[in-house]
């Protein structure tokens, strides 16, 4: 459901995304976030442990369900967003800490260099189709978009028109401009 048409305060944003649960802010326009079923989050969990655990040789940071917010001024957040998974180059969020020591306390102020989603069976595929393009208009590098009933992704890069289809066994890799992760289509979808 959309409501509200605005922008607001890191502070009110805060208070919002605490009193009343994930959204994202899209041309102004309030979006409640629907939770994702256990399928998807299995999916969504398996990706974050293989990205944790490469993090932790790297040094990139890797989150999961965090928003990330487009402001105006630094005070005034204009745009949100919360993929299921994102993350971030050690040198660029290295320099995001410094530049923003009270970050702990704040939505992530960066766009992230790569975002994964993973389609729940109530999704539809005009609104993720949306969601891609959004994220890519907003500087996102590289975009994974992951069907757990077809056991495929689907990537997405901003030089790209075309999404480019993985399936099979095949292994999935973020370009070594981002990171050197990669991890196989088996994996992702182990139960």
């Amino acid at each position: 459901m959309t409501i509200e048409t605005h922008i607001m305060s890191i502070e009110d944003f805060m208070q919002k995304y605490s009193d009343e649960g994930a959204f994202e802010i899209i041309n102004g326009e309030i979006i409640y976030m629907n939770p994702q079923s256990s399928g998807s989050a299995d999916v969504s969990g398996n990706l974050y442990f293989a990205l944790r655990l490469y993090c932790q040789q790297s040094n990139d940071k890797v989150l999961i369900e965090a928003p990330f917010v487009l402001t105006e001024n630094t005070n005034w957040v204009k745009g949100s967003r919360v993929p299921d998974i994102m993350f971030y180059t050690q040198a660029r969020f290295d320099d995001y800490a410094q530049q923003t020591p009270d970050r702990a306390s704040k939505p992530m102020m960066i766009v992230p260099d790569f975002v994964a989603e993973t389609i729940s069976p109530s999704d539809r595929f005009s609104d993720v189709n949306r969601q891609v393009q959004t994220y890519i208009d907003d500087g996102v590098k590289l975009v994974w978009v992951i069907d757990p009933q077809e056991k495929t992704v689907h990537i997405h890069t901003p030089s790209n028109d075309q999404s480019r289809l993985v399936k099979g066994d095949n292994l999935l890799q973020i370009p070594p401009t981002i990171a050197t992760f990669e991890i196989k289509l088996s994996d992702l979808f182990a139960e």
